[in-house]
C-alpha cells in the first residue's frame, strides 16, 4: 500500500512539474535566438514584441543564470519574427559599467523619445541582476563608451500662470543628468548640466553640476531613482547668458515655449 502510495506521489510530483515546465515556457513565450560570445550561450524567449527571458549557460552547457523581464512590453513596432532585422529582438550584450564584463541591455518600449530597456549587470560570474534605478529611466543613453548613462528632459515651472491679456511668469528648464559607478560598483548621479530661461527677465543660466563627494554617506549607497541620484548633485558653476549668446555655449537650438 506505501510502496503504491508513494509511486502515486512521484507520478504526480513528474506530472506537476512537467506542467509548470509548460507554463513557464508559455510565459516566456517562443525560442527567438540563441547568441553565442566568449564560451557562453545566451539563449532568448518572447514574442515578436521582445525578449522576456533569457538563459545563460557556461562552455561546458552548465547553467549560469536566468533573466527574466517582468515589466509590460508597451509600444513601437514590432520586430521581424525571423530575426532578419538583425536587432536581436532588443536584446543587447555591452559593458555598460567599464568592469571588463558585458551587461545585458533588454528593450522594452520602441517607441521614439519614449525609449525603455532593463539593465541587468553582470557581477564578473555572469550572473546579472538588474539595476532597478536604470530601469525606471526615461530615454536613457547609453554605450558611447564613457561608462556612463544619461538622460536628458524638459520641464516648464508657472510662478504666474498666464491670464487673458497677461503674459505668464515660467521658468524653463532642459537638464542632463549622467549617471555612473563608483569603485565598488555603486550607482550614483556623477554629473550634469541645465539650462534655465526666465521668462520675467528674458534671461538664461547655464548650470552645471557635479556630484558631492564631500559626504562620505553616499559612498557606498547606490541610488533607487532618479531624484536619489540628483540629490547626489550640487552646483558647479553658475552662467548668466543673454538670449543672443546662446550659440557660443551650444544652445543655439533651445526655444523657449513662450506659451
Amino acid at each position: 500500500m506505501k510502496k503504491r502510495f508513494f509511486a502515486l506521489v512521484a507520478v504526480l510530483i513528474c506530472v506537476f512539474s512537467f506542467l509548470w515546465g509548460l507554463c513557464s515556457c508559455s510565459n516566456s513565450g517562443n525560442m527567438l535566438k540563441e547568441i553565442q560570445k566568449d564560451g557562453v550561450t545566451y539563449r532568448l524567449y518572447g514574442y515578436d514584441t521582445g525578449v522576456r527571458r533569457v538563459t545563460v549557460t557556461g562552455n561546458e552547457g552548465n547553467a549560469l543564470c536566468t533573466v527574466n523581464v517582468d515589466v509590460n512590453m508597451n509600444g513601437g513596432e514590432p520586430y521581424a519574427s525571423d530575426g532578419s532585422d538583425g536587432l536581436d529582438f532588443g536584446f543587447m550584450l555591452t559593458d555598460i559599467d567599464l568592469d571588463g564584463d558585458d551587461d545585458i541591455v533588454i528593450t522594452t518600449c520602441r517607441v521614439k523619445n519614449k525609449e525603455k530597456y532593463c539593465f541587468f549587470m553582470n557581477d564578473g560570474k555572469f550572473v546579472f541582476t538588474e539595476e532597478s534605478a536604470l530601469s525606471a529611466l526615461p530615454s536613457p543613453v547609453f554605450g558611447d563608451g564613457s561608462g556612463k548613462v544619461s538622460i536628458s528632459y524638459h520641464r516648464l515651472n508657472y510662478e504666474i500662470e498666464p491670464t487673458p491679456g497677461n503674459p505668464p511668469n515660467y521658468v524653463e528648464t532642459e537638464k542632463k543628468v549622467s549617471f555612473g559607478w563608483d569603485k565598488e560598483g555603486k550607482l550614483h548621479g556623477m554629473s550634469g548640466e541645465a539650462l534655465i530661461y526666465y521668462s520675467e527677465n528674458d534671461v538664461y543660466c547655464l548650470v552645471t553640476y557635479v556630484r558631492d563627494k564631500e559626504s562620505g554617506e553616499k559612498e557606498n549607497v547606490s541610488v533607487t531613482d532618479i531624484a536619489g541620484a540628483e540629490k547626489e548633485l550640487i552646483t558647479d558653476t553658475e552662467t548668466w547668458i543673454e538670449p543672443n549668446r546662446l550659440a557660443e555655449y551650444g544652445y543655439e537650438r533651445f526655444k523657449p515655449v513662450n506659451p
